[in-house]
């Protein structure tokens, strides 16, 4: 979508909201008064509203755009008491309807796989789940980072020429590793409240033959090698 179409969907969005406001007006007598308040949560929800459109759902604009909501709704007086910890069970719910798109989501488009011939790998994912085949034939290692989410590489086909090092974090995700089956490898990751599993074939190092090594931590996460 180009940013002509988006910004004349955030146009209309406004049109509508200011409409619906004029309506409540007329039913319930609320005022139209916008305090510096009430513009900048405007502000802030035509940037989520952006953010959306451009970008997709995403869990950090969903949050911009509840807040938004929060504070109009909140100057206009529609909210009781214990208003801020309203705006933490709101976000505290919608991180848990979070968490269940993206589990419907991959349920749906699981089988979809991304290929990647990189010789050095940067993978971060957060709050998805993403599958990457690499087939690189000169596979130096790299650095795979998961935090809320899944994240699961493909290295059965690659091929190494010298001691490759992948570097993994899992904080509150996953990170799964599909392991060459010809290829010697070593392991040094340290779960901290979190746990590491090897399925993968036992390749013993062998002197003089390069071999992978998988080192790093799972904060409250999970590694697994198959």
């Amino acid at each position: 979508m180009n940013r002509k179409t988006a910004s004349e969907i955030v146009a209309g969005i406004f049109v509508i909201a200011l409409g619906m406001l004029t309506l409540f007006k007329a039913l319930f007598g609320w005022t139209l008064d916008i305090s510096a308040a009430s513009f900048w949560a405007l502000v802030i929800m035509a940037v989520a509203i952006t953010s959306i459109i451009h970008r997709g759902v995403r869990f950090y604009n969903v949050v911009f755009l509840i807040i938004g909501g929060w504070i109009i709704i909140n100057d206009l007086g529609l909210l009781g008491r214990h208003t801020f910890l309203t705006l933490v069970a709101i976000i505290i719910i919608a991180f848990g309807m979070w968490i269940v798109y993206n589990a419907v989501k991959a349920s749906v488009v699981g089988n979809s796989t991304s290929a990647d011939m990189n010789d050095f790998i940067h993978f971060s994912n957060s709050f998805n789940n993403v599958k990457i085949a690499n087939s690189s034939k000169s596979f130096k290692g790299g650095h795979i980072t998961s935090t809320f989410g899944t994240i699961t590489i493909d290295l059965s086909q690659i091929a190494i020429q010298s001691n490759a090092i992948i570097d993994i974090s899992a904080t509150f995700g996953s990170i799964i590793i599909i392991m060459p089956r010809n290829i010697p490898y070593r392991t040094d990751v340290t779960p901290v409240f979190g746990t590491f599993i090897n399925n993968a074939p036992i390749v013993p190092p062998t002197n003089g033959l390069p071999f992978l090594m998988i080192k790093g931590s799972t904060v409250f996460g999970t590694c697994t090698l198959k």
